[in-house]
């Protein structure tokens, strides 16, 4: 059942392209559907050409990163964060998901760097606390990873992020 919405979500999005042909907005949706059912390749494109037509879409930079990164071209996911963050400084997903790729590739100083832009456009911003907690606990620093969780469950008490803790 699920694939095939997604398959009829494609299908209606290349039908809508037909007559609105390159729309940034069309192809936006058609490669975050294809990046959410992990058709890579065809995310790449439809980003990658909604990027070249809306070049400030802060968003579509984000997912094309995130699908960069699935295919495991991290210098160039890299790039198009900074780009979806260069776009819109304020934009907590793409700084989350820049530190979740530094996370993954290594780099605590630069992910802790973004993390804290992160804070200070919102300190309320619980996903930020999460990714801090894991590097610290990834550093060996426990106590101060036990403190940005219970950071994180008094400021995101009723936020969806507080859920992500796994407190064992």
């Amino acid at each position: 059942m699920l694939l095939a919405r997604q398959r009829k979500a494609v299908e209606d999005l290349t039908k809508a392209l037909e007559f609105e042909p390159n729309s940034p907005d069309i192809l936006h949706e058609r490669g975050i559907v294809n990046f959410k059912f992990k058709d890579y390749n065809a995310a790449v494109e439809d980003l990658s050409t909604c990027v070249k037509g809306d070049k400030k879409n802060s968003s579509a930079h984000t997912y094309l990163g995130l699908t960069l990164s699935a295919l495991g071209e991290y210098r160039r996911a890299e790039d198009e964060h900074l780009l979806g963050i260069k776009y819109d400084e304020n934009f907590l997903d793409s700084w989350a998901h820049l530190s979740q790729l530094y996370l993954d590739l290594g780099y605590p100083e630069k992910m802790l760097n973004s993390l804290e832009k992160v804070l200070q456009i919102d300190v309320s911003f619980g996903k930020a606390y999460h990714l801090r907690g894991i590097l610290y606990h990834g550093m060996g620093r426990h106590s101060d990873d036990s403190d940005e969780r219970s950071d994180q469950l008094v400021i995101g008490a009723g936020a969806t992020s507080s859920a992500l803790l796994d407190v064992a």
